[in-house]
């Protein structure tokens, strides 16, 4: 029996596929009632969003913005936006593969970089949206107020007590196309309807799955020699849930290593753990844990179950809009064959090319799969 394989991705191909039911009904998530008109004055060219940080004034289209994180980055090129960025955090300065896929952003300046702002730089680029990561400070922010350059974080509420990461990264994308404006508005109303679309399918086909058919699954990384997993606050954790999976390190506590729940263990922990499955950060990682002699017996090595997590316009599971495909990439690597039929190549070639409007090639395939000489990425999943 030959098994058909497809995207989940764009409404219209998933329709085609039959893989959502039709009480997979697509829901529209723009958020109504985030813009009010601002003055009647105004009303023609600007309007007042209602942030984290407070109402904000903003244009009716934004033209020249300025970044602070790599999320914030990444959003705007999905949104078709990359000719509005003016300026740029230094960590997307350093992503070389989405440089080339972006000749233009060599070029733009980096004024946010370790917490700090070169105010100067930025006023230069004439700036007039900044999207902002609180990280920079309440001064920082107070002197973007003082010059009348609006500066948005997230909708506001959308980190009350008790939020859902996945839902804040779907209404992340759509809010910031409502700011924004124009054509970008469009692409986030498409994007988180079909986000939704996707992880209501792979729920679906996950729900069924008994206790004992559902693995122990650790997402792991690693910084300046510390091995750090994602706890029960980690997007990791719903990642995990939704694909069908236990995280194993969901009451991980201790010094944590950032905002995306990321907590520092020791070796003998994971080794306590011997979870089933690995999701790694790097390819290096995954080489350096099956050639350790300390992590002989963990059962994701011995069954040859480490994944490495692609790394695109930033890193696929870290609170960011190629979440999308991460919740496609987490299906397949916890449940290869309930998901067999997902083409997850297909699927990255119309993300890629339908929001960030560029063709992904078998090299580029390669540098995010990290696949070897003739694999293809239907083998990464392959046991």
């Amino acid at each position: 029996m030959t098994t058909s394989t497809h995207s989940i991705g764009r409404a219209g191909r998933l329709a085609a596929t039959g893989l959502l039911a039709a009480s997979l009904a697509l829901t529209g998530c723009s958020g109504g009632g985030t813009t009010v008109p601002a003055s009647a004055s105004t009303a023609a060219s600007t309007r007042v969003v209602h942030d984290e940080i407070g109402d904000v004034t903003v244009k009716t289209e934004s033209t020249r913005i300025a970044t602070t994180a790599p999320a914030y980055t990444t959003s705007v090129l999905l949104l078709g936006g990359a000719d509005k960025l003016v300026a740029l955090e230094e960590n997307y300065g350093k992503n070389e593969w989405i440089k080339e896929k972006y000749p233009q952003l060599a070029d733009l300046p980096v004024v946010f970089s370790s917490n700090q702002t070169n105010m100067e730089e930025l006023i230069d680029q004439k700036p007039d949206l900044v999207i902002y990561a609180s990280r920079y400070g309440t001064d920082t922010l107070a002197q973007l107020q003082d010059l009348g350059i609006a500066a948005v974080s997230s909708r506001a509420g959308s980190k009350d007590s008790g939020y859902d990461h996945l839902d804040l990264v779907r209404d992340n994308q759509a809010y910031l196309g409502e700011v924004i404006g124009g054509e970008q508005a469009t692409r986030a109303g498409n994007y988180a309807d079909e986000f939704d679309a996707i992880r209501s399918s792979i729920q679906e086909r996950a729900s069924g799955l008994a206790d004992d058919q559902r693995p122990t699954v650790v997402q792991v990384s690693e910084t300046s020699g510390s091995l750090e997993v994602n706890n029960g606050s980690a997007i990791g954790q719903e990642l995990i849930t939704l694909a069908g999976g236990v995280n194993a390190a969901a009451d991980a506590s201790g010094e944590s290593a950032g905002p995306s729940g990321q907590t520092k263990i020791d070796p003998e922990q994971l080794i306590a753990w011997n979870p089933q499955i690995l999701i790694v950060d790097s390819q290096a990682m995954a080489d350096d844990l099956r050639g350790d002699s300390t992590y002989a017996s963990l059962r994701a090595v011995q069954g040859n179950r480490i994944y490495v997590v692609p790394n695109g316009a930033m890193a696929w599971a870290y609170n960011g809009p190629e979440e999308y495909l991460a919740m496609q990439f987490f299906a397949k690597a916890i449940h290869p064959e309930l998901f067999e039929d997902v083409d997850l190549a297909q699927a990255t070639k119309d993300f890629y090319g339908s929001y960030f409007g560029f063709e992904v090639s078998d090299q580029d395939l390669a540098y995010l799969f990290k696949l070897s000489d003739g694999q293809t990425v239907a083998d990464v999943f392959t046991r």
